[in-house]
């Protein structure tokens, strides 16, 4: 099956090869050599919850320049397609599986302000129909990411958001 969606990304996007990148848990990550510019794409399950989240998170933060550029998103056969634009670097998962905390502390402070300043200071309306923007004590009262533990304590106690 995985071959018959390479045939599919090759044909889509002109890639001369597809190259499988390490890492991910509930898909897979392959690079696209010869597009330009260089491009992924991870393959998941279609009914893969996590893959919907990360879709949502790409796409809220599309163009904050902290996440890779989400291009598109399609179905193949049982699966779900994300493709993005290619980063250097180290996925964020494996700096928590490292336990490197200061790493993790820094990757989480950037997406705070970056949820801070971009997503949650859109105004929208509130439980009375007024229109308002978002507060910080909103965002650390909704924080729902299911972050550990280690993490939340050490990023949003220390208003690393506020900035």
């Amino acid at each position: 099956m995985m071959e018959r969606i390479f045939v599919k990304l090759i044909q889509q996007y002109g890639a001369l090869k597809i190259t499988p990148l390490k890492g991910g848990y509930t898909n897979s990550t392959v690079l696209m050599d010869g597009t330009d510019p260089l491009l992924v794409a991870k393959i998941a399950r279609r009914d893969n919850q996590d893959a919907l989240n990360e879709i949502s998170c790409l796409s809220l933060l599309n163009g904050s320049d902290i996440t890779p550029a989400l291009y598109e998103t399609f179905d193949l056969f049982d699966f779900r397609i994300m493709v993005m634009d290619y980063r250097e670097g180290i996925n964020g998962q494996f700096i928590l599986d490292d336990h490197k905390w200061n790493d993790a502390v820094e990757l989480y402070k950037l997406l705070g302000i970056t949820l801070a300043s971009h997503i949650h200071a859109i105004t929208c309306l509130n439980g009375n129909g007024i229109i308002r923007k978002s507060s910080l004590n909103s965002l650390r009262n909704s924080v729902r990411l299911g972050l550990r533990t280690f993490i939340i304590k050490n990023v949003i106690s220390r208003d690393f958001v506020s900035h």
